[in-house]
């Protein structure tokens, strides 16, 4: 994993914000997406802040999105030359088990490219992903960040393939948690301090909760078995 360095975090400072607004403030709208059941949990409210996540489908316990807005583009010389290019959504939703069923993990999985193409000048491009979580009457916060940047000063384009794996233990605080509230922020970034090109982008977002059985339902499930067992003897 590699961090922002000096200048871009003051970039971030001085543009993040003024960038964001200007890029989708005009095209971007929220949604609500309802309610998915997968095998052993729901996920319950799930809302996109600026709908570039898109609807989601569910896969066993994953929630799987195909964002088609979580782009940034930076084109060049002079429109970015000295600003940031950043596009951020976050999407929030319940987990909630279903009966006889505990929280062991919870992971987020994303998958993203990056295209720079310069004529000797350095360019920039950051695919950035961040997930919180937290359930009622449990104090404790559980939280993962991850972060794949690129820099070159090659002639493009090139174009960097890369992935974000976000796991949170819930074993420890939220085991025996009733619902979860999960919060999850999708961030790329364009930027070209010498004039380059830089394009970003995500285009996979898995969330997948691990489950396991609670001890009297396995304790029952074992003694199914044994009793399917013996009357087959």
């Amino acid at each position: 994993m590699m961090l922002f360095g000096s200048t871009v975090r003051s970039a971030l400072s001085t543009a993040a914000c003024s960038a964001f607004v200007l890029l989708t403030a005009s095209v971007t709208h929220a949604a609500s997406y309802g309610d998915f059941d997968a095998a052993s949990v729901t996920y319950q409210s799930v809302q996109d802040e600026s709908g570039l996540f898109g609807a989601p489908i569910i896969h066993g316990d994953t929630l799987s999105f195909s964002p088609t807005g979580l782009e940034a583009v930076c084109p060049g010389a002079p429109s970015c030359a000295e600003e940031l290019y950043q596009i951020v959504d976050r999407i929030r939703f319940q987990i909630v088990p279903k009966p006889g069923f505990s929280f062991v993990r919870l992971t987020v999985a994303v998958i993203g490219e990056t295209i720079l193409s310069s004529g000797g000048l350095e360019v920039l491009a950051t695919g950035f992903s961040r997930v919180f979580v937290d359930a009622p009457n449990v104090v404790t916060v559980g939280g993962a960040i991850d972060q794949r940047q690129f820099t070159t000063s090659e002639v493009g384009p090139l174009t960097y393939p890369w992935g974000i794996s976000l796991p949170v233990d819930l074993t420890r605080d939220f085991s025996r948690a009733t619902q979860l509230n999960v919060n999850l922020l999708g961030s790329v970034n364009a930027y070209a301090p010498g004039g380059g090109q830089a394009q970003a982008r995500i285009q996979r977002i898995d969330v997948t909760t691990t489950m396991v059985p609670e001890p009297t339902t396995a304790l029952l499930l074992g003694l199914g078995l044994a009793g399917l067992t013996s009357r087959r003897r």
